[in-house]
């Protein structure tokens, strides 16, 4: 079999060239698509500062202590800026997009606020925004409300208790509204903010661009379809009519296809590993060596793709729609959490799932052996319906699609 492995890298090697350019062209298109997304994603509202125009009744003495307090002592202020202004001024900012939107304070807010009674306040935005600003519009209006009311709450009710026991009332309801400030002031101290990573452990931008790879790994393989995919089954029974059964074949053709295919694959691996990514040369090597099941997978997959049919196009479009299809499921093009949870699961463990979540634990030196086994596992299943296929081909004289 060792000539006809050979024969069969020759055929392939003659593709290597426009193998090696089509790679180039799906790096430099993935590097575009990554950096767009990432400057996408730094320019978010979700990662900027929200500017917030206050305008109406906000002259009053204790209105302006509290905006100076959210300004100088409150943790909102690293991600609300407030800003005074008039509401003719703030409207003609909203629509131009200088600011997220703007609260109108009604005329005697705050003597009515002492009094006990809260007067309802405008909150203005823009129309379809979205992201962050309809949580400022929904979940910290719902915040403020509650601090607000409870805190009077708490303070009326003890003034009123200590008036029907004839206890004088200043200096209680004194200390208990400074200490609902105090409290208020440090709230982000009574909480702890914890981000949730993605299923494979990574922030959404890491973990799309070990997707990305994933799928452009079972991309750059394609155009061996044209030397692959065979019309006939002639070759192959007289291969066994000599004694080379389906799996010898289809054994030589598999060692072939992983040999032609590593050069071009390793070169842009090593052309991207080798830049500046924060670790040793010699933990670059150690990355690049652990990959070496990904690259088998991708050809085992593609290879029974080529085996199953019998024309060039129909393998093309066939292996072409089912890794973008497989990509977009398991997240490697999408981010998974976005989906059903059931969908999640299912797509976690889909071979391209398994693939970038294994590529993740590299990245982050863990422990990967479970999803080692799973790569190595899909990688037998599919050269074992390779086998099949090919025998398939070459026992039935209609075989193949």
């Amino acid at each position: 079999m060792k000539t006809y492995y050979d024969l069969q890298v020759k055929r392939l090697a003659r593709l290597l060239p426009c193998v090696a350019i089509i790679a180039v062209l799906l790096l430099a298109g993935a590097s575009v698509v990554l950096s767009a997304f990432s400057q996408y994603d730094t320019d978010r509202a979700e990662n900027t500062v929200l500017r917030v125009g206050v305008a109406g009744d906000t002259n009053n003495p204790y209105f302006e202590f509290g905006m100076s307090a959210l300004k100088t002592l409150d943790s909102s202020r690293f991600a609300v800026e407030l800003v005074a202004m008039e509401e003719a001024t703030a409207r003609r900012l909203l629509e131009n997009g200088e600011i997220t939107g703007y609260v109108v304070v009604p005329e005697g807010f705050t003597e009515a606020a002492l009094r006990g009674e809260i007067r309802p306040i405008t909150c203005v935005v823009s129309s379809g925004t979205s992201g962050m600003v309809t949580l400022f519009k929904t979940e910290i209006a719902d915040v403020v409300r509650d601090l607000l009311v409870e805190s009077q709450k708490g303070v009326y009710g003890l003034s009123q208790s200590l008036r029907d026991a004839g206890q004088p009332q200043a200096d209680h309801t004194d200390r208990l509204a400074l200490r609902f400030v105090t409290l208020i002031l440090r709230r982000d101290k009574l909480y702890e903010v914890t981000e949730h990573a993605g299923v494979d452990g990574l922030p959404l931008l890491p973990s799309l661009v070990c997707g990305i790879s994933v799928v452009l790994l079972w991309l750059v393989g394609m155009p061996y379809a044209s030397v692959l995919i065979r019309r006939d089954a002639a070759l192959g029974r007289v291969l066994a009519a000599k004694g080379y059964t389906p799996l010898m074949q289809t054994t030589a053709e598999y060692a072939a296809y992983v040999t032609v295919l590593a050069p071009p694959v390793y070169a842009l691996a090593a052309l991207v590993f080798f830049a500046d990514i924060g670790i040793t040369a010699g933990e670059k090597v150690r990355l690049l060596l652990a990959a070496l099941p990904l690259l088998l997978l991708a050809a085992a997959f593609l290879l029974f793709v080529f085996f199953l049919v019998r024309d060039v196009v129909s393998g093309m479009l066939t292996a072409f729609f089912a890794v973008v299809a497989l990509g977009y499921i398991s997240g490697c093009l999408y981010p998974l959490y976005a989906f059903p949870v059931a969908m999640q699961t299912a797509g976690a463990w889909l071979p391209t799932g398994v693939s970038r979540r294994y590529l993740a634990a590299l990245l982050q030196g863990e422990g990967a052996l479970p999803l080692l086994c799973a790569v190595l596992g899909y990688t037998a299943l599919f050269f074992a319906a390779a086998v099949w296929a090919r025998r398939h081909c070459v026992v039935n004289e209609r075989g193949g699609v």
